[in-house]
């Protein structure tokens, strides 16, 4: 019986070792994975907002959304995080940071969180109907993060899913995920420079649509730029089908030269198992 056991623990681990390298094979690795009827109703229908989405990109796909927020909702959300902004965790792999901003955490009891919560799921049961080739899929969303960019304040290209997957914090019921999509939002664009560059994207956008985005977006040799714009935002996936990360979603924050840029990221989680 104990060598039963020993052989059991061995095949076990061993699985869990090669699920580390090779997180695809997970279940599950690209099915939907849609909210729960549970899930629906802890949280509130959306509160209606006049917003568009316009397709810059289709592959990889990357959306510009314009009036997410409305100027009421954004008034709000500054006034409950005033004076939680603390500096941001830097990574730097050379001499230079890689990150300096300020950011905090939108306490998840405001009531205007579930509110963000319930519309970004609109936006993402939209893109898994009209966009199933992404192979998008998404059970939960992460906390949700305000950043704020000062005079020479900058985020250096970066993507935003992770090298390797990330497990929950909530115990015996935790999932390995990693973040399927994103959205940036803008709070706040007192400011001059602070564009977010895709030096990947090459823009695809409908001539019937550029008008929307005709002070928004640069397109160059170099990508694609948006300027910061309070209540816009860009949604974009972050994982190919099969769950590996794509390269070509590298985006930054490009220094702020005057004023103050405040944007909120709202990361949504693709499901991996246990």
């Amino acid at each position: 019986m104990n060598q039963f056991v020993t052989i059991t623990s061995f095949i076990t681990g061993c699985l869990a070792i090669f699920l580390i390298f090779f997180p695809t094979l997970r279940w599950p690795a690209s099915s939907p994975q849609v909210f729960g009827t549970t899930e629906h109703q802890q949280t509130p229908p959306a509160q209606f907002q006049n917003y568009s989405t316009v397709s810059v990109s289709t592959d990889p796909l990357l959306i510009y959304i314009i009036n997410f927020f409305s100027s009421s909702e954004i008034d709000h959300i500054l006034n409950v995080t005033e004076g939680s902004f603390v500096p941001s965790h830097v990574y730097s792999p050379g001499s230079l940071p890689h990150r300096n901003s300020s950011s905090c955490v939108l306490p998840s009891s405001d009531p205007i969180h579930d509110l963000i919560i319930a519309r970004s799921r609109e936006v993402l049961d939209k893109v898994l109907r009209e966009h199933p080739a992404t192979g998008l899929s998404y059970f939960d969303i992460e906390p949700l993060q305000l950043v704020r960019y000062g005079p020479s304040e900058y985020y250096h290209a970066h993507v935003d899913w992770f090298d390797t997957l990330h497990r929950e914090n909530k115990g015996w019921n935790s999932r390995l995920y990693n973040r399927g999509a994103s959205f940036f939002v803008y709070l706040k664009d007192n400011c001059v420079g602070g564009g977010t560059h895709f030096p990947h994207i090459a823009a695809v956008t409908k001539k019937t649509h550029s008008a929307a985005l005709h002070h928004l977006m640069t397109s160059l040799e170099g990508g694609i730029t948006f300027e910061p714009r309070k209540g816009n935002g860009l949604f974009w996936v972050n994982l190919q089908p099969g769950g590996m990360g794509d390269g070509r979603l590298l985006h930054a924050g490009l220094p702020v030269k005057q004023g103050t840029k405040i944007g909120m990221n709202i990361w949504v989680k693709r499901d991996f198992g246990w």
